[in-house]
């Protein structure tokens, strides 16, 4: 079965929301931990929300560079590294 890009797109928009939902909730956990990067992620989830409304390339530019600048502001140094893995839908 092919799926048509935009599905993909919508499907991939809403894993990125719920991804910084989670790293928001890990930042809340903590009294005032990266107060700018949570101000930044917030803006990404309403970046999300606009494109979500209908699909728009910008408001999901923007929310990237909300989550940069989250991530930014984190710290520097850190590194992931995640093993293959199928993502299914």
């Amino acid at each position: 079965m092919r799926y048509p890009v935009r599905l993909i797109q919508q499907k991939l928009v809403k894993l990125a929301d719920a991804e910084i939902v989670d790293a928001l909730a890990d930042l809340h956990d903590v009294v005032e931990l990266h107060s700018d990067a949570q101000g930044a992620l917030d803006q990404a989830r309403g970046a999300i929300a606009a494109a979500r409304g209908g699909w728009n390339r910008h408001p999901v530019s923007d929310a990237l560079v909300c989550v940069r600048a989250a991530d930014d502001a984190l710290g520097s140094g850190m590194t992931f590294e995640i093993g293959e893995a199928t993502l299914m839908f």
